[in-house]
Order: C-alpha cells, then sequence, then structure tokens
C-alpha cells in the first residue's frame, strides 16, 4: 500500500501530540478516543484513519460516550 499524498493526513500524522490531539478534539471530545486514534498514527491513507476512528467508537464504554 502506497502512503496517502493527502496533505492534511501527512500533517496529522507528522504533527505534534498536543497538535493533533486539539485537531481530534474538535471530532469527539473523548479523551481515550483521540488517544486511541492518535496511539496508532501514522496512518497510511484516510481510509485506515476512518477504521481506527471506528474501531475507537466501538471500544468507548457508556461513561465515555456521555
Amino acid at each position: 500500500m502506497r502512503p496517502s499524498t493527502d496533505p492534511v493526513l501527512a500533517w496529522f500524522n507528522t504533527a505534534d501530540d498536543a497538535a493533533a490531539h486539539a485537531a481530534l478534539r474538535e471530532v469527539c471530545a473523548s479523551a481515550e478516543w483521540c488517544a486511541a486514534v492518535l496511539a496508532r498514527r501514522p496512518y497510511p491513507d484516510p481510509e485506515t484513519l476512518l477504521d481506527a476512528a471506528d474501531a475507537a467508537t466501538a471500544g468507548l464504554g457508556a461513561a465515555e460516550l456521555a
């Protein structure tokens, strides 16, 4: 699989943890979700990132979703 040439994904993959975490918090307020998505960087393509986000969401409990 070839790495993505998507500039936003390239930024996300290389951003420092604080900046990437802040970007993820714009998507989801769950700190656990953000940590799970960050932990799997770098992402080769947007689809893999979306799959990781879905997996992170599925791993959240009721407390994290409230």
